[in-house]
């Protein structure tokens, strides 16, 4: 309606427009009460009336939140009593590696399920990758799905060199770059790699973004400046942070795979990439047609 303040001399309203207002205000709040009292009336007449109506309908809402409370993470890719399912949509010419050992990783603490599938956008596989597509895992051992705690799903389709990560169904909001899947699942380790102290987890994060920038999108100057740098780490230690691989030495090995920068690397790079082909963490699944169980 109209504002009747809007033409009142000084902001001052008188007594007779002030009147009139607060008869109108009351008439309204009278209304809006009525029409509540008769909803009210309504639910009630209904819950008498149908019984059985109203308590299936109570359960098929109970269930439909429980199943929605299921679907939406707690945490970083952690759902309460309810299997994690993680897509990733890659390009078969840069296969996020990283999978393999991260999954190897997190199977030591979580029942961790790998599956691979080929999108249509892909007319043929590489013959390295071509086993990978059969499906998930199967053979007598099998599990059923609705038993593991993660579900990794890698999809070849053709997408640009960074993969996508879809790990929320409901916002179906992609996570672009190896690198990001390799922090997302490095969260749900036990501990996270970001549970050390802030010194060691931006350590991590500087080897991170140096196989993502330098590596996978840098040009050859910037792809020297890292191997160089991994030259040097590597002379102090026999893994890049540590007695031990850990994340950052998954995003180089993958990167370094990508690129086909291995066979000229530096003689530490080298000693390194050896000591991983020979690691079981590092293995990848050979391409024997009749093996899809990923190990």
């Amino acid at each position: 309606g109209e504002t009747r303040a809007a033409n009142i001399p000084n902001g001052e309203m008188p007594s007779s427009d002030t009147q009139d207002l607060v008869a109108e205000l009351e008439q309204r709040q009278q209304q809006l009460l009525e029409r509540l009292n008769h909803l009210r009336k309504l639910v009630e007449n209904i819950k008498t009336s149908q019984p059985s109506k109203q308590q299936d309908s109570a359960g098929m809402v109970s269930a439909q939140v429980a199943a929605v409370s299921t679907s939406v993470p707690t945490a970083a890719g952690k759902k309460s009593g309810s299997l994690v399912d993680i897509v990733v949509s890659a390009s078969p010419d840069n296969p996020p590696w990283s999978l393999w050992p991260l999954r190897r990783l997190l199977s030591r603490e979580k029942r961790v399920l790998l599956s691979c599938h080929t999108h249509s956008s892909v007319s043929e596989l590489p013959s390295s990758l071509a086993s990978l597509a059969a499906g998930p895992e199967k053979g007598i051992s099998a599990a059923p799905r609705t038993s593991y705690d993660l579900a990794l799903t890698l999809v070849w389709k053709q997408v640009d060199q960074d993969c996508e990560v879809m790990v929320s169904p409901l916002l179906q909001a992609a996570i672009l770059g190896e690198v990001n899947l390799i922090r997302y699942l490095g969260r749900l380790l036990s501990p996270s790699y970001e549970a050390a102290d802030a010194a060691s987890a931006t350590e991590v994060d500087h080897w991170l973004s140096l196989a993502h920038h330098g590596l996978i999108h840098g040009k050859n100057k910037e792809q020297q400046a890292v191997l160089k740098a991994l030259n040097a780490q590597l002379g102090k230690t026999s893994y890049v942070l540590g007695s031990a691989p850990g994340l950052a030495d998954i995003a180089l090995w993958s990167a370094l795979l990508q690129t086909n920068l291995s066979s000229g690397a530096p003689s530490n790079v080298k000693k390194w990439l050896k000591a991983l082909a020979t690691d079981p963490l590092f293995e990848l699944p050979t391409c024997d047609a009749s093996r899809v169980v990923l190990e």
